[in-house]
Order: C-alpha cells, then structure tokens, then sequence
C-alpha cells in the first residue's frame, strides 16, 4: 500500500506538470521523492531475486 500511494503520487505530480506551465515541484518534496524511489526501486529488486 505504501508503494502504491507513492506511485500514485508520482502520477498526479506528473500530470499537474503536464498540464499546467506554472507549476513548481518544492525541492524538498523532489528530495523527499527520490529517497522514496530508491526505495521503491530497491523492492521491486529485492521481490525479482527472490522469485
């Protein structure tokens, strides 16, 4: 569950840059994103090692 609200997360933040030229990402949320990621990422590994 975690990991899907990160993903959505990411989407929606994707879709705001999209669709709206004004729109800013804090960089503390860009810093707080990529530890997520790497976490993220870091799952899907562990998960495909062990199947």
């Amino acid at each position: 569950m975690e990991y899907g609200r990160f993903y959505n997360n990411l989407q929606t933040l994707r879709e705001k840059s999209d669709y709206n030229c004004f729109y800013e990402v804090d960089e503390q949320d860009v810093i707080s994103g990529m530890e997520q990621a790497r976490k993220f990422i870091k799952a899907i590994e562990d998960c495909l090692v062990c199947h």
